[in-house]
């Protein structure tokens, strides 16, 4: 009997795992208004990285055809990763493509060059841990306030081992399809996607290299990078002690990356183990450098918000400076709840505006005077907000 359940279990993996079509996830590399960055799994025998694509309108009939490259998976899955740049392309507009089957469109829609209407993304973190469920559902409320991008703050799908190297590949396939499916704004564009590094991506958690996180560099290829829209967003994605140290090369690409970006009306960092936690103690090893190396970096450049995770809870901090509440502080919103079982936050954070232990992404409105924040539940109920006026960019003396 024991022979058999391990079999069936085995089976049933390696059926879950297969890739019948493509598995579609968008992001960005390069100008979000005029380029588009599309990478698809696959079999390893579909070796085609050809795509075909179109503004989607009326007036256009016919199909532009391009092509990028692959790289093939770690552990010897037989599954490679496909990417194309796709590059003019308009501001504001969406577009229409697909791989060489017209019955199976899929859409994405480029950014706007300035804020002219508002533009809104959600935050969330810790996605898909021991069930798909609980992320779907969290994922079909958050498409329904149409943002235009989504982030993910690590732990994206819990497929790295504490121990050994081997990764449960067929959740990166749970991933990918739930997101494919279910993350699409009300004209059926699919939301592009950007992630930290987690503890959940790398074998061993903490302390490790690039090469304890295969899977994660093979689906998203960094872990510290910036990218900016316009004149009026910038976001910067560090990792918080997996494969890069906190302190070391890494602070100083921080401090290079937010001294030369400090003209942005928006200004947000992103990375998973959390400086204020709501949940974790205060004082740890990992906590504690974060403070001490980053946050007056973060704190003298003026960035306006953080996006934590990790703790499995919601929390809004006051403004904080030199870790008390100031008016000119950050606001630190997570703690990573998109996925998973909610934990309950601790009473005695006195850092701690609003905190509460339940499933939620945060949705981010900018405008070009202000910025609008909210917490959505599991029942699409809006249950925490907070606003800012856009303040003077630069350095604090």
């Amino acid at each position: 009997m024991k022979f058999i359940i391990v079999f069936l279990c085995l089976v049933s993996t390696s059926l879950f795992a297969k890739i019948d079509s493509p598995l579609v996830y968008l992001t960005w590399t390069e100008d979000p208004m005029s380029t588009m960055t599309i990478q698809w799994l696959t079999s390893n025998a579909k070796t085609d990285s050809s795509l075909f694509y179109m503004r989607d309108s009326k007036h256009e009939k016919t199909w532009n055809q391009t092509s990028g490259n692959y790289r093939l998976l770690p552990q010897d899955k037989p599954y490679i990763v496909h990417r194309v740049v796709l590059k003019n392309l308009t501001p504001d507009t969406i577009y229409k493509f697909h791989f060489g089957d017209k019955s199976k469109v899929h859409k994405f829609r480029t950014m706007p060059l300035d804020l002219k209407k508002p533009v809104r993304f959600i935050v969330g973190g810790d996605a898909c841990n021991t069930t798909i469920d609980r992320f779907r559902d969290m994922s079909h409320k958050a498409s329904k306030m149409s943002p235009r991008f989504a982030i993910i703050g690590g732990d994206i799908a819990y497929a790295a081992p504490k121990e050994g190297n081997a990764e449960n590949f067929s959740r990166w396939c749970d991933f990918f399809r739930c997101w494919m499916k279910d993350m699409k704004d009300k004209d059926g564009c699919q939301i592009p996607l950007f992630v930290a590094i987690g503890n959940h991506e790398v074998a061993g958690h903490f302390g490790k290299t690039p090469k304890e996180a295969p899977f994660y560099y093979a689906f998203f290829e960094r872990a510290c990078y910036d990218f900016g829209f316009g004149n009026y967003a910038h976001f910067t994605f560090l990792d918080s002690g997996h494969t890069h140290g906190i302190k070391g090369h890494q602070k100083v690409w921080i401090e290079n990356t937010l001294k030369t970006h400090t003209k942005y009306l928006h200004r947000f960092v992103t990375y998973h183990v959390g400086a204020y936690p709501s949940v974790g103690k205060f004082n740890d090893h990992v906590r504690d450098h974060i403070r001490k190396y980053w946050v007056p970096i973060f704190e003298k450049y003026r960035v306006d918000a953080c996006f934590e995770s990790h703790d499995h809870a919601y929390k809004r901090t006051y403004p904080l400076l030199q870790d008390k509440p100031h008016p000119d502080g950050i606001v630190y919103y997570g703690d990573g709840s998109w996925g998973v079982k909610p934990r309950e936050p601790k009473e005695d954070r006195s850092y701690i505006a609003h905190t509460r232990g339940v499933q939620q992404v945060l949705v981010v409105e900018l405008y070009q005077d202000k910025r609008r924040f909210w917490a959505v539940d599991l029942e699409g109920t809006e249950f925490d907000h907070f606003e800012q006026a856009v303040r003077p960019s630069g350095i604090i003396p």
